[in-house]
């Protein structure tokens, strides 16, 4: 699963295949521990287990009330276990006792001492995973200390291969105390019997939490760095933004022509970054049903959007974005972007390949190409495309509907070149303008971007679900 930001807000791909905000996500197991009477720890997640608590108090928290632990009886239970291979751990903890290996979380067999799955503070008062299935052993602990006498906000992650340890949103560095950080997790400790919130129960019960926990969390993926900085924050560990400020966020384009005119030939260019390039529409139909917006429709013999291409274009590394309706019939070498010099084979562009059912971009300069590559997509009636070309200075690459594709080059003498043919003077929507005019696109197109460096794979996925490419729930 993927996650991306749309301004500040996060969202995560569920297991079928929507994408939903962060905060509505909810975890497999959520144990708030917000009871004010009785014994039992109601779950809010999605596969909600009752558990039981004894000796156990109601006292203040950091988010809202909490459960304390008095040390030697105090413990909450069940005897339903998960068998997750990979997951997840939050919770916040507040450390009363010292000087002893105290449980937050374990899962074992009670008739060995070698079964275990157990999430605890160390008797040197380190968090700490400990793995056990028979002889195998994955033990690991941060190098930092959870503090005495303060809220503190605790994650593990496993996506089945490393395990990592977080403490107040960030990640820790890891000390392997015994065998390998090797990514075990709850399924991976065969044959055990109950699940224990602030203690251990094997042959022996052992190791009481000394202090008071609130928010108790599991979740069945390994949490993102973005959403335990989320989680932390929506707690309240920081009332600033300090976690998440430097998360992924898509920057402006240098050029970006959204082709949402409803009157008029002159194509805007919305970028605040350079000074703003506008095209010419020649017989594009505008205002135009698109997604989210309007679109132009080219009509496949005389459409286009023209102008000299502007200076700031002319970089050795860069990106473009658009999105593309081929419509519901296949016209030969339909371009959709082209930067080029008029009658002569000096050319960027991506197009059509042929009437295939595949893309097409080449870079040429005096009719000998750097580079050209193709690849497989169903275009004709396949609806709105995001298609996003990207160069940085090794070979371009492409992704369709934010996903990076396979391609095949046909030549690949120079894959480092670009826009940087002193030749090149035109920029074109919808036609290739090389040895005259031709590979006229047919169909609609929308919101083309140019920016100046290669996007990432997180920034085009940004683009695609901006656009709503995909359902946001």
């Amino acid at each position: 699963m993927s996650s991306f930001f749309k301004g500040s807000q996060l969202y995560r791909q569920d297991e079928n295949g929507n994408y939903r905000k962060v905060n509505d996500i909810t975890p497999v197991h959520h144990w708030k521990l917000q009871e004010e009477w009785g014994s039992f720890a109601n779950d809010s997640g999605l596969a909600t287990l009752l558990m039981v608590g004894t000796d156990t108090s109601m006292d203040s928290g950091k988010i809202g009330i909490s459960r304390s632990f008095n040390g030697t009886t105090s413990f909450i239970k069940t005897s339903t276990v998960r068998e997750d291979s990979v997951g997840s751990y939050s919770a916040w903890i507040y450390r009363i006792g010292d000087g002893s290996f105290q449980s937050l979380y374990s899962s074992c067999r009670t008739n060995s001492e070698y079964y275990n799955f157990n999430i605890a503070i160390t008797t040197d008062n380190k968090f700490t995973l400990f793995v056990r299935e028979n002889s195998i052993i994955s033990y690991i602990t941060t190098t930092n200390t959870i503090p005495q006498n303060t809220w503190t906000h605790v994650v593990v992650t496993s996506n089945g291969t490393v395990s990592k340890l977080y403490i107040n949103g960030i990640e820790e560095n890891i000390l392997i105390v015994s065998g390998t950080n090797n990514g075990s997790w709850m399924g991976d400790v065969t044959s055990r019997v109950n699940t224990n919130i602030g203690r251990t129960e094997r042959q022996t019960i052992t190791d009481y939490f000394n202090g008071l926990m609130e928010d108790i969390r599991l979740y069945d993926y390994a949490l993102s760095e973005q959403e335990i900085a989320i989680i932390y924050n929506n707690g309240e560990g920081t009332h600033s933004d300090s976690l998440i400020k430097n998360y992924p966020t898509i920057e402006e384009p240098i050029n970006h022509w959204k082709l949402q005119e409803a009157t008029g030939t002159v194509v805007n260019d919305s970028s605040s970054i350079a000074s703003p390039s506008s095209l010419t529409n020649s017989n594009c139909t505008i205002n135009q049903s698109g997604i989210t917006a309007k679109a132009y429709e080219f009509n496949g013999t005389s459409s286009k959007c023209e102008a000299p291409l502007p200076t700031n274009m002319k970089t050795a590394t860069g990106s473009f974005a658009a999105w593309a309706n081929f419509g519901d019939t296949a016209e030969n070498t339909e371009a959709l972007i082209s930067v080029s010099k008029p009658n002569e084979n000096t050319r960027f562009v991506i197009r059509r390949s042929g009437t295939n059912e595949s893309i097409a971009v080449l870079c040429q300069e005096s009719g000998t190409y750097a580079w050209n590559f193709s690849f497989n997509y169903q275009l004709t009636n396949a609806g709105w495309l995001h298609i996003a070309i990207t160069q940085d200075g090794t070979a371009p690459k492409a992704y369709v509907n934010g996903v990076k594709q396979s391609v095949t080059f046909s030549v690949d003498t120079n894959k480092t070149k670009w826009l940087t043919y002193a030749n090149m003077n035109t920029f074109n929507l919808g036609v290739t303008r090389a040895m005259g005019d031709y590979g006229f696109f047919k169909g609609k197109m929308f919101d083309v971007r140019y920016y100046d460096y290669p996007l990432q794979k997180y920034e085009i996925e940004n683009l695609y679900n901006m656009g709503n490419g995909i359902l946001i729930t």
